[in-house]
């Protein structure tokens, strides 16, 4: 980014970072790594021991994922002289939570992460409270998460809706379709989260001040 203050929006950036991931194996962590199978196939496997400490009780064959791309871009915000803030909006749990998310779709519809590489898109969920964590941590403030719904319906989504369907009489149940699909309790408008990290010295803004 150019130099000066900023206000940065990423959506569905986070999703798109590498990441790594962890197997519980006995007493030991193991890297998650991509092998042949018998076949010649690829297949997922447990390969080098590596040392790390759950904050939560894990089972055998726990999976963790760790994200060092979220560090990166904490550290180039925070490192920044001037005030900035940047708008994160993606999908994952509001809540800490542990697991397997890596996922690939191709098509709009999901496939197997390891069949044709190259020809889909890998995502896997962003953990919001660990990257609040981080962006404290990274000298940052953060403010949330809260859901899509929270998030747009504080910046006036209804209203502007009931306005747009006033004015286009002719789309009214388009917008009205649209705009429930990004509000919806059981789709986007829960799993979708949004959250502000800033430096310190910025207000909270709206909806989360």
């Amino acid at each position: 980014m150019p130099a000066g203050p900023s206000i940065v929006i990423a959506n569905e950036l986070l999703d798109a970072l590498p990441i790594r991931q962890l197997v519980r194996d006995g007493q030991a962590w193991r890297e998650r790594v991509v092998a042949l199978d018998p076949r010649g196939g690829l297949t997922f496997a447990a390969g080098d021991a590596v040392e790390f400490k759950s904050a939560v009780p894990v089972s055998e064959g726990a999976i963790v994922e760790l994200r060092a791309g979220e560090d990166e871009l904490l550290a180039a915000l925070a490192a920044r002289a001037v005030p900035c803030a940047a708008l994160l909006i993606d999908y994952g749990p509001a809540a800490p939570a542990i697991g397997d998310t890596l996922q690939a779709v191709r098509d709009h519809a999901y496939t197997d992460p390891l069949a044709d590489p190259g020809t889909a898109d890998l995502t896997a969920h962003v953990q919001f409270a660990a990257l609040a964590g981080k962006a404290r941590a990274a000298g940052l403030a953060a403010d949330g998460p809260i859901t899509q719904a929270e998030f747009l319906g504080g910046l006036g989504i209804v209203e502007r809706t009931a306005r747009l369907m006033a004015a286009n009489p002719s789309r009214a149940a388009e917008i009205e379709t649209a705009t429930q699909r990004l509000l919806s309790p059981g789709g986007m408008g829960q799993l979708f989260k949004a959250m502000v990290v800033r430096s310190p010295a910025l207000p909270a803004p709206p909806p989360f001040g």
